[in-house]
């Protein structure tokens, strides 16, 4: 949630969704969310830190999105090293992983790029980079700190503002995850991340931990579990300012049927659970504790041909992938209730088992 504030001159705003909205005109997304990037800087600390991760928690991969975001207990691959650092014990050989996305009608751009290497038998390193940014965001301050940005002074529209730059919102998350098999059934993993925000000329840093495994059951059945932020993961802000990432956990199941010859079913659901206090903001909630779900279903055929289709916390996904040799190159979107869909364009190289 985000809302409007009025700053005094010395500080700064994007009040251009204002003025847009006074004059007519339709309101801009992009100066919307700029003001809420903004605004974060400014809230309590107990808020700060209850949304301190949330620009890393929408996922990597076009695939994981088309299945609902239900991915925890999948087979490994080069995105296990964000969605479960136990799974990446399956990597066979070196993976590339790329996906670019645009949320909210293209107003935020959300892009991965992923690496993972088997340094020998059962034991795969892995890296991730994420970068979510905000391009163009106007920076203005207002001209009398005790008026609002616009007001009617004698049956004249006055604008109480005036602008300084445009500006941007880049954030970025590099992860260096590792995955070990310890039986023919189980691996674990663990992943070490670096954080670094540039939120309209104000930066900061942080550092972070998660854990995961993987664990393979009968009957087509394998379970999954991550908990991320295991050290309440710091964030330090040039302004002094602290937050906290607070720790939160995935589990997962899925269940893998051959339908016939090369053609195969895989189903997977995911619970997300945070301790926040999200209350209203999540499916369900009891004090400070809250989750989400997503189920999603993935049906390939040929080995050459998939199709998906999920559900994530009660938005509908879908995707696909065609796999070309080496390469596999995915798609998928999701619904959005309030805003644009979001959309996903993934690929995966195989570079050598």
């Amino acid at each position: 949630m985000c809302g409007l504030a009025i700053f005094p001159s010395e500080d700064y705003s994007a009040t251009e969704p204002i003025l847009r909205k006074v004059l007519g005109e339709p309101m801009r997304l992009r100066s919307l969310l700029g003001v809420c990037s903004v605004l974060a800087l400014g809230a309590s600390s107990a808020l700060a830190t209850k949304y301190a991760g949330e620009s890393f928690s929408v996922g990597v991969g076009a695939r994981a999105l088309g299945m609902g975001g239900a991915a925890v207990a999948l087979p490994g691959d080069v995105s296990s090293g964000y969605w479960n650092p136990g799974a990446l014990a399956d990597v066979g050989g070196s993976e590339i992983g790329l996906m670019h996305s645009e949320r909210f009608g293209g107003v935020v751009r959300y892009d991965y790029l992923g690496f993972a290497r088997p340094l020998s038998e059962g034991s795969v390193l892995g890296v991730t980079l994420i970068r979510q940014g905000i391009d163009s965001i106007p920076v203005t301050r207002l001209i009398d700190p005790l008026r609002p940005p616009v007001f009617i002074d004698a049956d004249t529209l006055v604008l109480n503002y005036e602008d300084l730059r445009i500006d941007s919102d880049a954030e970025y998350q590099l992860s260096f995850s590792y995955g070990t098999a310890r039986s023919r059934s189980l691996s674990v993993g663990g992943s070490a991340k670096l954080i670094y925000k540039d939120v309209v000329g104000f930066t900061a840093y942080g550092a972070g931990l998660d854990a995961g495994l993987r664990a393979e059951l009968p009957w087509g059945l394998s379970a999954g579990a991550v908990v991320r932020d295991l050290t309440l993961s710091p964030v330090v802000w040039s302004t002094g300012e602290h937050e906290a990432i607070l720790p939160s956990a995935r589990l997962g199941l899925a269940w893998l049927r051959v339908l016939r010859e090369r053609t195969t079913l895989l189903i997977a659901a995911d619970t997300v659970l945070l301790f926040e206090g999200r209350d209203f903001a999540s499916q369900i909630s009891a004090g400070p504790a809250s989750a989400d779900f997503g189920l999603g279903a993935e049906v390939w055929m040929a080995e050459r041909v998939a199709l998906r289709v999920g559900v994530d916390t009660e938005q509908l996904t879908a995707g696909a992938s065609i796999r070309l040799g080496f390469a596999q190159v995915d798609y998928a979107f999701r619904q959005e209730a309030d805003f644009d869909d979001t959309h996903r364009v993934g690929l995966r190289l195989e570079l050598g088992r």
